[in-house]
């Protein structure tokens, strides 16, 4: 028997999903009520950073890999900024900012502080919890001073999910996290609000799964994985939200085929069981955003709900879906590092591949657990299924959202270590 989900134990996901909503609606409020004067110095400092840039710009010219998006923090603000407390559920379901369609985002949002001018732009599909966390953090910081905080707490936890590895016995991971990160040019995450919350989001509950995998309340991993799902759909804004259940899904799932000894049927189902307890917090949480605002707002919220589903998927910059779904997933695949640093990276990008081809064929095992690699396999790739479904959106923003493949590089070395004599990996 599946002793991870029975029957009494379903109960409990509906008064987790009614405790997580209330909690996350009580923060939001609570983040209308911080008064405009306590954060307006902090707030102009933040526009005044915004607009010393493009809303788009590269780090590293002509590397689009490095590609800032100070486009969505922009809004991200200006919505933190205009929350009303006079009005606050409405405010909150509306989540609201200005916009002059003649003006880029960095120069609307300074407008609208030097001048008072109120929001006209809804952006009601979202929850924009990260604008709540922006709003209270700007008691006390500047923009610059979050990307800092960000940038410290990204290094920190990558440190110290890498350490808990190495410490509780799964090298494997700790270098596949090691170089996950690397591929995906985590350094340049914390430079914009918009990549930051789903890579803290993943690694606290990738943190949260090893210490229950490795305790004594592993039947606990289950209602983590649901919690992550709404989180995510919470704070993010549509970029790599597949980060927040493939990686930490990947470490769990080794920890559990390494005490078993071999992956079987009990860790099949596990995986199926997380990703859909993840896609129902995640769903049912973006859904409960819309039936509350329709019941507050007192109108039919569908219209602004689906208005852009249709560019998300199919765009219309006159490219066949075939030509979509492969330029997307070309484009995802070449920023990855070192392949999205120039002619050098390509080639170095190259002789790694080769490198590892050819070990992987010299020091393969005899006995490989064919299970295990595939349900790795399945895994990494989810984040393609995701580039495919919405090619549109991936095919645009490329520049953010190749960083899901941080989950295809651990599950990559996951499979390696079920595939490979332990000579090639302890060479």
């Amino acid at each position: 028997m599946f002793r991870d989900l029975k029957i009494g134990k379903i109960l409990i996901f509906p008064a987790v999903f009614v405790a997580v909503i209330a909690l996350m609606l009580c923060f939001s409020l609570a983040a209308v009520y911080v008064p405009r004067e306590n954060i307006r110095s902090n707030m102009e400092s933040s526009a005044g950073l915004l607009t010393e840039r493009q809303v788009f710009f590269d780090i590293i010219e002509g590397i689009p890999a490095s590609k800032i998006d100070r486009y969505a923090d922009s809004i991200l603000l200006s919505i933190a900024w205009q929350y009303d407390k006079s009005d606050p559920l409405k405010s909150l379901m509306w989540s609201s900012y200005y916009n002059y369609p003649l003006a880029n985002e960095n120069d609307n949002f300074m407008a609208s502080l030097e001048n008072d001018l109120p929001a006209n732009t809804q952006y009601l599909r979202y929850w924009h919890g990260s604008a709540s966390i922006v709003r209270f953090l700007h008691l006390f910081l500047d923009l610059k001073g979050i990307y800092v905080l960000h940038g410290i707490l990204l290094a920190l936890l990558t440190l110290a999910l890498c350490l808990l590895l190495y410490k509780k016995g799964f090298l494997p991971l700790c270098i596949g996290t090691a170089l996950s990160m690397a591929a995906v040019a985590a350094w340049f995450v914390p430079l914009s609000l918009e990549y930051t919350w789903t890579f803290l989001i993943m690694l606290i509950i990738s943190i949260i799964a090893l210490f229950l995998e490795t305790g004594k309340h592993s039947g606990l991993t289950l209602i983590l994985f649901f919690i992550s799902g709404m989180v995510t759909n919470y704070l993010d804004f549509l970029t790599t939200e597949t980060l927040t259940l493939c990686f930490p899904l990947i470490i769990v799932l080794f920890i559990r085929i390494e005490k078993a000894g071999a992956c079987n049927k009990e860790h099949r189902r596990f995986a199926c069981i997380s990703a859909l307890l993840w896609g129902t917090g995640y769903v049912l949480t973006w859904v409960t955003k819309w039936l509350l605002a329709a019941v507050i707002l007192k109108e039919n919220t569908l219209p602004y709900v689906t208005e852009h589903i249709e560019e998300r998927v199919s765009g219309d910059i006159g490219l066949s879906p075939l030509g979509y779904i492969s330029g997307a997933l070309f484009r995802n695949l070449s920023c990855l590092f070192p392949l999205g640093f120039g002619a050098a990276g390509i080639i170095a990008g190259i002789i790694i591949i080769l490198f590892i081809i050819y070990n992987c064929y010299v020091y393969r095992k005899k006995n490989v657990d064919r299970m295990a690699v595939i349900l790795f396999l399945i895994i990494g790739i989810l984040p393609y299924v995701r580039y495919m479904a919405l090619h549109n959106h991936s095919f645009l923003h490329y520049f953010f959202t190749y960083r899901a493949q941080a989950a295809t590089i651990l599950s990559l070395s996951a499979i390696l270590y079920h595939s490979v004599n332990r000579r090639f990996i302890s060479r």
